[in-house]
């Protein structure tokens, strides 16, 4: 049996999202998928083709690219030690994470984004284990 507490998510955590490690000191702050804010994106980018999507007739390409601006400006919203190829800092920006998304070259990195997105543990209400314990 799983006490109900046990299983609530952080509102907070899911729009503001969490830092993560993800490779060679680097951290990626996400939010959880489905947040208001990526469904409210998703909506917006999705509305020009309503009716083929409710048709089933909208190009795997077209979801594919609804998916990478939601993602790059709704689920990943900031990032820690990357660098360009100088060594110098690289301020987070949604169009420079679209943009590599998009042309395939970090892959890993948004399949980064949507697998923590994706998970339910990191945006889990913290609960007292001992008061759980009873």
């Amino acid at each position: 049996m799983v006490k109900i507490n046990s299983l609530r998510v952080d509102p907070e955590k899911m729009e503001s999202g969490v830092w993560v490690p993800f490779m060679d000191g680097v951290e990626i702050k996400v939010a959880r998928l489905g947040n208001r804010s990526f469904n409210t994106l998703v909506r917006k980018l999705t509305e020009p083709f309503r009716k083929e999507q409710r048709d089933g007739q909208v190009p795997d390409e077209q979801m594919e690219d609804v998916m990478l601006k939601a993602t790059a400006k709704t689920l990943l919203l900031d990032w820690k030690g990357v660098e360009d190829e100088n060594g110098k800092a690289l301020k987070y920006s949604a169009k420079q994470a679209y943009e590599w998304f998009k042309d395939g070259s970090l892959t890993n990195l948004y399949l980064a984004v949507q697998a923590t997105a994706n998970s339910q543990e990191i945006y889990r209400v913290e609960v007292d284990r001992a008061g759980a314990k009873n």
